[in-house]
């Protein structure tokens, strides 16, 4: 799961890599568990709809 919140914590976090004392989340930002949490949720179901759709594809063969 962590390795899924990669991508999106380096795009969001990206004023708070522009000074020193690097840390992951900007400051003031209490939303970011909230978001990284749903971005993660989804992620998981888009995975999972993805390989449903090909295994109900490969069946059909």
């Amino acid at each position: 799961m962590k390795h899924l919140m990669i991508l999106p914590a380096l795009l969001l976090a990206s004023p708070a890599l522009a000074h020193p004392g690097l840390h992951l989340a900007p400051h003031g930002a209490e939303w970011m568990p909230v978001f990284m949490g749903l971005a993660v949720i989804g992620t998981a179901a888009a995975i999972a709809l993805r390989a449903r759709v090909k295994a109900k594809a490969a069946a059909r063969k």
